[in-house]
């Protein structure tokens, strides 16, 4: 099950259904969810792209290029003989550039 599928089973879940079935029909036919044994559920993740060193790709593939950096350097900020603590916070706009 993909993380978006994931997702979605959790919400119907939490919306109290009971009878929630995946892939009725078999894997990767559609639809991805059945419930009540008459409504469909497909699910699908729309996607923004933008241009990544003149690349387009899409946002969620920012997390390999942002994430590593970030977690670089609060790892280089890590030294258990400072006598401070440090708090941060990650804050971002759209459009994105990354370079």
């Amino acid at each position: 099950m993909k993380l978006e599928e994931e997702f979605v089973e959790r919400y119907l879940k939490a919306q109290g259904y009971k009878s929630i079935v995946f892939e009725p029909l078999g894997k990767s036919k559609p639809p991805d969810f059945e419930i009540f044994d008459n409504i469909g559920i497909e699910v699908r993740r729309l996607n923004k792209h933008i241009s990544i060193n003149g690349k387009s790709q899409p946002v969620e593939d920012l997390k390999f290029v942002l994430i590593p950096k970030f977690e670089k350097i609060l790892r280089d900020l890590d030294n258990p003989e400072l006598p401070y603590s440090i708090g941060h916070t990650l804050n971002y706009n759209r459009p994105m550039k990354v370079s």
